[in-house]
Parts: structure tokens; C-alpha cells; sequence
């Protein structure tokens, strides 16, 4: 079971192997919810949804740090565009069968790498 102290330890860990420890500290919250995982900007909290096998908790922590990268970076109204999915692959993050169909722009990036089946 995934717990608030490990997913801040994955948090700085993904930070500086993922972004050179740009990203500023974010609280990390767990709570159920219908989506996956929140990034909250203004507050700085991600919240994730602990009801995930810890794969896929660990690549929705991913997902909403390529969020609060976008927005640290300036870059506003991007919230799943292309660049969004694109930067996500590139850090690593799993582009799930879900992400595919739920986001067209996902489907579009998971084709260009070759695992859009």
C-alpha cells in the first residue's frame, strides 16, 4: 500500500532525475476520488487516487508532475495538448490503454512512439 511518506520520497527522487530539481515541493495528498490524480498549481498539492495498484499510482505522480512542469515552465491551457503527452513519454510515464481512450491527443503520441495498439 502506497503511503503519503513514500510518495514524497518518489516525489524529490522524480524531481531531480526527471526535472534537475526544478519543480518546486508540492504537497502530496491521498484521496479517492473519480480521477486518477489532481495538480493543484495555485496550492501546490497533487492529490492522487490510493484505489490504484501502486503502478499505476506511481506513473499518475508522473503524470501530475509533467502538470506542475508545464505550468512551472509558463506554459498555461496545455492540460493534456501534445506537448503535454509528449513530455510525459519522454520522462518515462506509461501512456495506458485509458489515457488512449479517453485522450485523443495520448492516442496520437502513444502512435508516434510506436505502442499505439
Amino acid at each position: 500500500m502506497t503511503t503519503v511518506e513514500q510518495l514524497n520520497q518518489d516525489f524529490d527522487k522524480l524531481n531531480i532525475e526527471k526535472f534537475d530539481g526544478k519543480l518546486p515541493k508540492y504537497e502530496i495528498k491521498l484521496r479517492n476520488m473519480r480521477s486518477f490524480g489532481r495538480c493543484n498549481y495555485m496550492e501546490k498539492i497533487i492529490t492522487i487516487n490510493p484505489n490504484r495498484d501502486d503502478e499505476s499510482i506511481a506513473n499518475t505522480l508522473l503524470h501530475e508532475m509533467i502538470h506542475a512542469e508545464l505550468h512551472r515552465r509558463g506554459f498555461r491551457n496545455v492540460s493534456h495538448s501534445i506537448k503535454f503527452w509528449r513530455m510525459f513519454a519522454e520522462k518515462g510515464g506509461v501512456i495506458t490503454e485509458i489515457n488512449k481512450k479517453i485522450f485523443a491527443k495520448a492516442r496520437t503520441v502513444a502512435e508516434e512512439r510506436g505502442n499505439g495498439q
